[in-house]
């Protein structure tokens, strides 16, 4: 996937922690991009549960945001289902609010489109 290659170029400085995090049930390949997006919402979870990196969380909001609006239905699907509905998982209000606040609307609407209510 293109969507998977391109994401991984752009962002190094997140690579290697969202890798470690994939790496736990998936491979890095091809095949199982898709899932890669599930493990980059993870790591920015964990993240937020430590109240870390807000600033890569904010880039990839963005780029998110950018890939949906101009992306296949392919790439739309990965983002909403794969990357923003996993998003805030186990993350206490409080840890959630500036991420939430820092997130495009255009993602939030996917996030209450799924999960009906926001996480803070």
């Amino acid at each position: 996937m293109q969507f998977y290659r391109e994401t991984r170029d752009r962002f190094p400085n997140i690579l290697a922690e969202t890798d470690k995090v994939h790496l736990k049930t998936w491979d890095l390949d091809d095949e199982d991009a898709y899932m890669w997006f599930h493990s980059l919402a993870d790591m920015f979870n964990a993240n937020m549960r430590e109240s870390a990196r807000l600033d890569d969380a904010g880039a990839v909001f963005d780029y998110m945001r950018d890939q949906f609006m101009i992306g296949c239905g392919e790439v739309r699907n990965c983002i909403d289902v794969s990357f923003v509905e996993n998003l805030y998982w186990e993350v206490s209000p409080d840890r959630a609010r500036p991420y939430w606040a820092r997130m495009p609307d255009l993602l939030k609407k996917l996030y209450l489109g799924f999960h009906s209510k926001p996480p803070c």
